[in-house]
C-alpha cells in the first residue's frame, strides 16, 4: 500500500544484461524453431513433393528431367564398355 504523501518515482529500468538474458530464454527458441521449420519446409519441397507433369499437348523440354539431374552426366562420366566389370565379379571365384 502506498503512503498518500509519498513522492512519485520513475520506474527503475532493468540492466541490459537481464534484458538480454530474458530475450535469450523467451524469444530465441521461437526464432530458432521458425528457422528450422522454414529449412525443413524447403528441404521437404525439394526432395519429397511431386513435381508438376507437363501436359501432353505442350512442347517437350529440350532435355528430360533425368538428364538434367543425373550426377554422372554432370561430371562427364561415360558408361562402361560391354563386358566390362567393376571387379566385384572377380572377387568371388569358385574353386574347381
Amino acid at each position: 500500500m502506498k503512503h498518500p504523501t509519498a513522492p512519485e518515482l520513475a520506474p527503475v529500468r532493468p540492466p541490459l544484461r537481464r534484458l538480454w538474458r530474458e530475450f535469450r530464454i523467451q524469444v530465441m527458441p521461437w526464432i530458432g524453431l521458425a528457422v528450422l521449420a522454414a529449412l525443413a519446409g524447403l528441404l521437404w519441397q525439394d526432395a519429397v513433393l511431386l513435381r508438376p507433369v507437363v501436359a501432353p499437348d505442350a512442347d517437350p523440354p529440350a532435355e528430360s528431367w533425368e538428364a538434367q539431374h543425373d550426377p554422372l552426366s554432370a561430371r562427364g562420366a561415360y558408361p562402361l564398355a560391354p563386358g566390362a566389370s567393376n571387379g566385384v565379379s572377380d572377387a568371388f571365384q569358385t574353386k574347381d
